[in-house]
């Protein structure tokens, strides 16, 4: 079972002239969703090596282990063609990823990356493609503007848990504007436009439906979503120094698409340098969300659909209310590591619950 994709073209524009500094991290994460259903063990190492002052390079390699369980439909003790909601455990499965990129800059410190990524698992393969551009509008540099574009390519494998019984192709092209305003000595502001435009097999290939079988009684179908789909949205960001040890962060985030999704993403997030060695990052986010049209949850009043049309019971496409709060600590030993630790949780007003830990390390050489 595939964990789910999201092209999400990130807007972080760069106030300053970069300069060489090569890297090598380690990133552990543990997420772990409570009642015994999903968990996720992820290592992920990065390496990043300037050539010069023009050209950066940058790489990254991730492993993840997949298990647990995630809602379900199954028979209801006693009865025909009657079905009451339940957990199915998830097959064991590790995913392999990759993604590279390379950075030039130009005479006026304008910058141009190219990157491509690749992520696999038994049932489920990923190729991304992506460009941007970060302008600077004049030699100030108190203002840039940028432009990315994206393309995924995905393909759901077939086997013999899956509702489809051929591999199943979709696409996802993104693109997204934004600019970033230096206010003054102590603050920026940043704003983004995206869109995204998504096509082929959309519908996910595990999850099943309860349909009218038309004669009183129940049968279970495939998820079923439109082949097309199409979303836009902004974010903006303010970022404040209140004083030298002190900065916060601010960023909202809307959303909408066409499928009858809509939803609104604040967070607030603090750098707080305890000492020149320690730093604390408390993250709070909070997120309300409208759900799609053709969805139904499984402890709705009205769970089922009808013989034919769209339907689904997968919570990300539902409406939902979510909290995080989140706590990081890094710590800085000497200008060639830094070391992190963070642990967040998760809570939904549908009744998901999760935690994760991270932990990891940055080298300077």
């Amino acid at each position: 079972m595939h964990r789910p994709t999201v092209v999400l073209l990130a807007f972080s524009a760069l106030t300053s002239v970069a300069h060489a500094d090569n890297t090598v991290g380690w990133q552990a994460y543990k997420y772990v969703e409570d009642n015994d259903r999903i968990r996720v063990v992820t290592n992920d190492l990065s390496v990043e090596k300037d050539i010069g002052t023009d050209l950066t390079v940058h790489f990254d390699a991730g492993v993840d282990a997949v298990s647990g369980a995630t809602p379900s439909w199954c028979p209801k003790l006693g009865y025909v063609n009657e079905f009451v909601s339940c957990k199915s455990t998830v097959e064991d499965h590790t995913r392999h990823s990759a993604d590279g990129s390379v950075t030039w800059r130009d005479g006026r410190r304008n910058e141009y990356t190219f990157g491509g990524a690749v992520s696999k698992e038994t049932d489920f393969l990923s190729r991304d493609l992506s460009a941007r551009a970060m302008m600077w509008e004049n030699a100030s540099h108190n203002r840039n503007w940028t432009l990315a574009l994206d393309f995924q390519w995905n393909t759901n494998i077939a086997n013999s848990r899956t509702n489809n019984t051929s591999n199943e192709d979709s696409h996802v092209v993104g693109i997204q504007a934004g600019v970033n305003q230096v206010i003054d000595a102590t603050s920026t502001a940043e704003a983004s436009i995206y869109m995204l435009h998504s096509d082929g097999y959309l519908s996910n290939d595990y999850l099943k439906i309860v349909r009218d079988d038309g004669q009183g009684g129940h049968v279970l179908a495939p998820d079923s979503r439109p082949s097309a789909r199409n979303a836009a949205g902004f974010a903006l960001r303010w970022t404040k120094s209140w004083r030298p040890d002190l900065t916060t962060n601010i960023w909202y985030r809307w959303y909408q698409d066409n499928w009858g999704v809509r939803g609104n993403t604040v967070e607030a997030k603090a750098y707080w340098d305890v000492n020149p060695h320690w730093r604390i990052n408390p993250v709070l986010r909070w997120h309300v969300q409208q759900g799609a049209n053709f969805y139904r949850a499984y402890g709705d009043t009205i769970n089922t659909f009808a013989a034919t049309g769209y339907g689904t019971n997968d919570a990300r496409q539902g409406p939902l209310q979510a909290a995080t709060g989140e706590l990081d600590v890094e710590y800085h030993p000497n200008r060639d590591w830094s070391f992190n630790a963070g642990v967040a949780r998760y809570v939904q007003n549908t009744g998901l619950r999760s935690t994760w830990l991270t932990a990891g390390f940055i080298m300077h050489y």
